[in-house]
């Protein structure tokens, strides 16, 4: 699960806040309405904080409701009832919420706007120049640049594999792109931040590039993997690196892991 940040935090902290103070008031009194109050702002605050698609649809509906309770309250206890009505009136702003964390959270969520092309970044040029070569996944356009001496090919299960000596594998590239990627170009980063998050990592933004390393190493004594997660629009590539533990990477790996994330791009 993703842990909400901005309005949407905001919001979700303060349902919880109003239901447990309303709760508080209605259990003293014994009073329904106002405990039905409470139940309404606890589910608006668990549905703002799971983030399903679902939760906009349910917080309209559910915020016109407790807007009309709000009223209903105010004429029943006065000054309070102006209170929760303000505070109903509030949470029913989530149907707005998404479209305003666009403008306020422009850092964050850059090139998710209606400009986001279903076309990737080209392959960088100082690459192609100095004689990368590019390789194209299977059924797409997606494609990742190696250097022109380093032995790499693509499996059976399209997975593009490296090698140094001809034996261990030292370099992969694997390419996720699903049909909800290709409706929507945008979700590429949704689907890399949600990895970064579970990696408690933060990703950096490069133009169109959004890419993070996992600090999780992996391996034995013999190799250690090193993971890089790079997302374009529509797109992300999973790539990793193993060379043995305690040295150097060796070149050419050394000048693919100084390339990243303009390894990767996408064909017009």
């Amino acid at each position: 699960m993703k842990t909400p940040r901005g309005w949407l935090l905001i919001y979700s902290l303060l349902g919880f806040a109003v239901s447990a103070g309303i709760a508080y008031h209605a259990i003293r009194d014994q009073n329904m309405v106002n405990l039905l109050l409470s139940a309404g702002f606890l589910l608006l605050a668990i549905l703002l904080w799971y983030q399903t698609r679902w939760a906009l649809l349910a917080n309209s509906l559910l915020g016109l409701f407790v807007i009309l309770l709000g009223v209903y309250v105010y004429w029943d206890v006065g000054r309070l009832g102006m209170l929760i009505g303000g505070g109903c009136i509030l949470a029913s702003y989530w149907p707005f919420r998404e479209e305003l964390e666009k403008h306020t959270g422009a850092e964050r969520t850059h090139h998710r706007n209606d400009d986001a092309s279903s076309h990737g970044p080209g392959l960088c040029i100082a690459l192609l120049r100095d004689g990368w070569k590019p390789y194209r996944f299977p059924h797409s356009n997606v494609v990742v640049a190696v250097p022109h001496d380093f032995v790499a090919a693509f499996d059976d299960d399209g997975v593009l594999l490296g090698t140094l000596n001809g034996r261990s594998q030292n370099f992969s590239a694997t390419l996720h792109a699903n049909e909800e990627f290709h409706a929507d170009p945008a979700v590429a980063y949704d689907f890399l931040d949600d990895l970064a998050e579970k990696s408690n990592v933060e990703p950096t933004d490069k133009g169109t590039y959004r890419y993070f390393k996992d600090p999780n190493l992996t391996g034995d004594e013999q190799l250690q993997y090193t993971f890089y997660v790079i997302a374009i629009p529509g797109s992300v590539v999973v790539v990793s690196i193993a060379s043995t533990p305690g040295r150097e990477r060796p070149d050419p790996l050394a000048r693919i892991e100084n390339a990243i994330p303009d390894i990767v791009g996408e064909l017009a």
